[in-house]
């Protein structure tokens, strides 16, 4: 007996995943979505996927721009994975909230935010109700935020490192500039 969706749901909502905002330019402008069907899937060349529902209004504006851009919130950016997450075109005055540029693709990037990683759509895979985007990351940079913001029993909370790990976190904190080590642009000089 195949599983119910409600199931799925259910056992899904007990994973944290961390909090992304998925964005992409195309002719109409910027245009976001909060999403957590987000992960790495290779290096050579480096690639990344995301989730996103077929009839979600994201789905189409990548495909048209064939890029968008990855931005992992930290645990001080919920109103902004809130903003994004709000249904039609109420998530594209979002924009105006939030400190964002551009790298690459043209798809926006918050330097704010943990890391962002900037895409050039490399395949597409329709998969049940869902379209895989696997994205080449063209370029790929830390912010300035410092904990990743996760989503999980449909609330978010934040990582909290251990104090084996803390250190990882203390970083170049405060300073708002990125070292060269910090803002990759994959196969450009920094």
């Amino acid at each position: 007996m195949p599983l119910e969706p409600d199931e799925f749901r259910a056992v899904m909502r007990r994973v944290a995943q961390p909090v992304t905002v998925v964005t992409v330019r195309d002719a109409a402008g910027m245009h976001g979505m909060t999403a957590s069907s987000f992960t790495s899937i290779a290096l050579e060349p480096p690639l990344i996927l995301i989730s996103v529902t077929e009839r979600n209004a994201t789905r189409r504006r990548i495909e048209a721009a064939g890029a968008f851009a990855v931005n992992v919130l930290g645990t001080a950016q919920q109103a902004i994975g809130a903003a994004f997450a709000r249904p039609g075109s109420a998530k594209d005055t979002a924009f105006s909230h939030v400190a964002h540029e551009t790298a690459v693709t043209g798809a926006p990037i918050f330097p704010e935010c943990v890391c962002w990683l900037d895409c050039a759509v490399y395949d597409v895979h329709k998969a049940g109700s869902g379209v895989v985007f696997i994205g080449r990351v063209e370029a790929a940079g830390v912010g300035t935020a410092q904990v990743p913001l996760l989503y999980r029993e449909r609330e978010y909370e934040a990582y909290e490192p251990d104090q084996r790990h803390g250190a990882d976190f203390a970083g170049s904190a405060g300073s708002g500039r990125r070292s060269q080590s910090e803002q990759l642009r994959l196969g450009r000089d920094p």
